[in-house]
């Protein structure tokens, strides 16, 4: 039976939903993961359910995560999580002042009985000004995509051997009744 990852992000540039698919490409590299990538927009309850993994990620947006990941929180609070694995990552600047999304993701999870497969992770940004009207640029690292490709892999890896050391529920025997 194959176990299911749930990639979920939120985005404001466009830096964090790459680094989503790249988890998603990582995840689909491993026989027996079935991996999707959706917005926290598109997340409901019976997708939450469904996942043996969570991988929510989004940026990082004065020192916290954005408000739509906490929204996201605060709309599935309620749900029990308990028995499911998780990760957490964010995208924010290089300077240590800038802060972690990934820390609250992280303290989210554990509070709704997720178990961290790994610790959170980050991919660095880089802002260029650009030349017209003082636009703003934003783009990742230039390995950061295929790092978190990597990072995907390993994830799907970790979940497989994570289900297998599960003790198994007794089987029911109709002789013994």
């Amino acid at each position: 039976m194959a176990q299911v990852a749930l990639v979920i992000y939120d985005t404001r540039y466009g830096n964090t939903f790459r680094i989503a698919e790249a988890l998603t490409r990582g995840l689909q590299t491993v026989s027996g993961v079935i991996a999707s990538c959706r917005n926290q927009a598109e997340v409901h309850d019976d997708l939450l359910q469904d996942a043996d993994l969570l991988v929510i990620g989004g940026p990082t947006e004065y020192f916290s995560a954005s408000p739509h990941i906490r929204e996201f929180f605060n709309r599935i609070g309620g749900f029990e999580l308990k028995g499911k694995f998780g990760f957490a990552f964010d995208t924010h600047a290089p300077s240590p002042l800038s802060g972690h999304a990934s820390r609250l993701i992280e303290k989210d999870l554990k509070r709704m009985g997720v178990t961290l497969l790994e610790p959170r992770h980050s991919a660095i940004t880089q802002s260029t000004r650009g030349t017209a009207a003082g636009n703003v640029h934003v783009e990742l690292a230039p390995d950061a995509v295929a790092e978190f490709e990597k990072i995907g892999h390993q994830l799907g890896q970790e979940l497989l051997e994570a289900i297998a050391k599960r003790p198994k529920p007794p089987e029911y025997r109709a002789d013994l009744t």
